[in-house]
């Protein structure tokens, strides 16, 4: 009730104006101290800010921007004397502590006890220096604990008494254990009487570590004790790692990691999400010293004979990798993967197919795609970059054996692109001495994701692995079929080679080679086809030529004798020559009618005649009737047959339409019955 209604008070003096002699915080100025206080209604503060001396602000300004600070707080008693109060850590600890509890108004925890004071006020640690006071502070009435542990003040400052520093507590020496009390400790935790926590002392926890890390090579309840001390505290651990280094054979070691990488998936696997950061601090401790134990490991010289010895121990540390990954765990996830990716790249220093088993691991898993390339990215960037290529070549080897698009993605992240087509012609012997159909697939996939990117020099080679990746199974085959088909034209086609240049294709050298000597002795077939067929063609267009200068002769000669027809033939006014008018309209339109029929004629001469002829006939007033192809009954008075197409039946096809002519009295006049056929079953041949 007591400390309640002294925070009150302290409460209700922060609320008064402003009078001379405050101390105040600006937020930009600092802590500064009110000299004057004017009266009236337009009131005026001058306050002495460091470096701003006698500013002057208004009363409503300074309700605004100035904070009032409490006398006995920290801040106020430095500005009033900054040498008596420097000396409180040593000499006044408990009324320092109660001066910044009076600045914050309010209960605090001892991490914001820490802001406002190391670095400032301590010339020791905080670590060693709280140690010595916070037991004074537990026991002192003018503070109050929380149950949260926060600290309260419960009286005002000037009464704490100033009492020093506390001096360090002694540390008691731990007795020291013989042999056989080591040995008789171990045998404890083998039959789980005590635990590895339970013991006290570094050396004791040393000689019992190094009596179960021996025992546990011959005794199954060792080992057990053993494997269940590694889901423990740190230290033991530590110990427990460092015995098993110092074993002759690295087994033990290596048995050991795995079930403690083990121990640390239970713990990742029951973290949720939200909680990530509450749990942060042990997994990664724990992280930490993997890769400490992992530099011990190293040191073996058993692990450069024998690949699969590590084999088991990077393949749960990838486990662990993509458990961290699945658990989105954004806050500490990428200084976890760091501490994995250190002990992998580690033992790929002393054993370069570390790095192929890490990329055939990681192609198996499925469920974290973009996981599986952000993990891979981070191992690779761990190594040296004078050994990377190497790593980046294992790595991508390892996981070609298995069928997965993990494989494109860390080849087109990992190889620079004016090096992809050189990484897969170095890799297609190695994958077809393996025979691995899965390997091959993943090449033909590969040649797939490069063939965009190709620059015009690469294609001969490019096609030339296509070829050969695509004649390796059916599979492979469907996958590449339209790249052939498609940049096999593409490269035909840019060969520009003289006839004279074609036989250096005699010889080839690989299956492109062949292919193309082929295409190429075949295009001077065809070259020397088409001159053929040329000189062929001009020598038929020279006769075509000839008989149109003699069909245009001719067309001359008839407009010649037609022009002089016209002028010859005129219209008296009794019409006397009517009969002669008229024989010459029949002859033009027999004319007509002959050309038209005509089958030794060109199209074109053909059809300018008898548009001449059609004319001359219209300008004298004569029509044509019978639409040519169509079919009619016969009519003795308008048609008539072609000589050879008579046939049977009275329906004809019209093949030459009938002219008639309107004479002068207006009587309609057939100049000509229209030419038909009739013969059922015979072809009108108009060649």
């Amino acid at each position: 009730m007591r400390e309640n209604q002294f925070n009150v008070q302290k409460n209700e003096e922060h609320k008064r104006d402003f009078l001379a002699g405050d101390i105040v915080s600006h937020r930009d100025w600092g802590v500064g101290y009110v000299v004057k206080v004017g009266s009236g209604p337009q009131t005026d503060i001058i306050v002495d800010f460091p470096g701003k001396p006698g500013h002057q602000m208004s009363s409503q300004l300074a309700k605004n921007t100035l904070s009032k600070l409490p006398a006995d707080g920290l801040e106020s008693l430095l500005l009033r004397d900054r040498d008596k109060v420097a000396q409180w850590s040593q000499s006044a600890p408990l009324k320092l502590i109660g001066a910044v509890l009076a600045d914050f108004g309010k209960e605090a925890k001892p991490a914001a006890l820490r802001t406002r004071l190391e670095g400032r006020l301590l010339s020791v640690k905080w670590e060693s220096w709280w140690k010595r006071v916070q037991p004074v502070i537990k026991q002192s009435p003018y503070f109050r604990v929380r149950y949260d542990g926060s600290y309260m003040l419960a009286s005002p400052v000037e009464q704490i008494p100033e009492s020093p520093l506390p001096p360090s507590p002694k540390k008691s020496k731990p007795a020291k254990i013989s042999s056989a009390q080591a040995q008789q400790l171990a045998s404890r935790l083998e039959v789980g009487e005590i635990g590895f926590e339970g013991l006290k002392g570094a050396k004791t926890l040393r000689l019992v570590a190094r009596e179960i890390v021996q025992r546990s090579v011959a005794s199954s309840s060792a080992h057990s004790a053993l494997i269940k001390a590694l889901a423990g505290p740190v230290l033991p651990v530590r110990v427990i790692l460092d015995e098993c280094s110092k074993l002759e054979q690295p087994q033990e070691l290596i048995e050991a990691l795995v079930e403690y990488v083990s121990h640390i998936q239970v713990l990742v696997a029951t973290v949720a999400s939200e909680k990530g950061k509450k749990v942060s601090g042990p997994i990664l401790s724990k992280l930490r010293l993997l890769e400490d134990a992992t530099r011990r490991l190293a040191t073996y010289q058993q692990l450069e004979e024998d690949p699969l010895l590590i084999a088991t121990f990077v393949k749960v540390l990838l486990q662990l990798a993509l458990m961290l990954w699945r658990k989105e765990m954004s806050g500490w996830r990428s200084q976890s993967l760091g501490y994995i990716s250190n002990a992998v790249a580690i033992l790929a220093g002393k054993q370069s197919e570390v790095f192929a088993i890490a990329g055939e691991h990681l192609a198996r898993d499925e469920n974290s795609t973009f996981g599986r390339v952000a993990i891979a990215e981070s191992l690779l960037a761990k190594v040296a970059a004078k050994v990377r290529p190497e790593a980046v070549d294992r790595f991508l080897m390892g996981s070609l054996s298995v069928p997965s698009e993990f494989t494109e993605g860390c080849f087109l992240h990992n190889v620079k692109k004016e090096q992809q087509l050189l990484w897969v012609s170095s890799a297609l012997p190695q994958v077809l001495l393996s025979c691995n159909t899965s390997a091959i697939d993943a090449l033909a996939r590969l040649l797939l994701r490069i063939e965009p990117r190709l620059e015009p020099q690469e294609l001969k080679t490019y096609l030339e692995l296509v070829i050969v990746v695509a004649s390796m199974s059916p599979k492979t085959q469907a996958i590449l079929n339209s790249v052939i088909k498609d940049r096999l034209k593409e490269r035909l086609d840019s060969i520009e080679l003289e006839i004279s240049d074609l036989t250096t294709w005699a010889k080839p050298n690989t299956v492109l080679d062949a292919v193309e000597g082929a295409w190429c002795a075949r295009l001077a077939e065809e070259r020397q086809k088409a001159r053929d067929v040329r000189a062929s063609l001009e020598s038929e267009v020279k006769g075509l030529q000839q008989a149109l200068e003699t069909t245009r002769a001719k067309s001359a000669r008839l407009e010649e004798m037609v022009a002089q027809l016209k002028s010859s033939y005129r219209l008296p006014e009794h019409w006397a020559s009517f009969q002669g008018k008229k024989g010459i309209l029949e002859s033009l339109v027999v004319l007509y009618q002959e050309a038209f029929l005509a089958r030794n004629v060109d199209a074109k001469t053909a059809g300018w005649m008898l548009q001449r002829l059609q004319n001359l006939l219209q300008k004298e007033g004569v029509s044509s009737f019978g639409q040519v192809e169509s079919h009619t009954n016969f009519a003795p008075a308008l048609h008539e047959f072609i000589p050879g197409f008579e046939g049977a039946g009275k329906e004809v096809q019209i093949k030459c339409p009938g002219f008639e002519w309107n004479d002068p009295a207006g009587n309609e006049i057939i100049l000509a019955r229209a030419k038909v056929i009739r013969r059922e079953g015979v072809k009108w041949d108009t060649a």
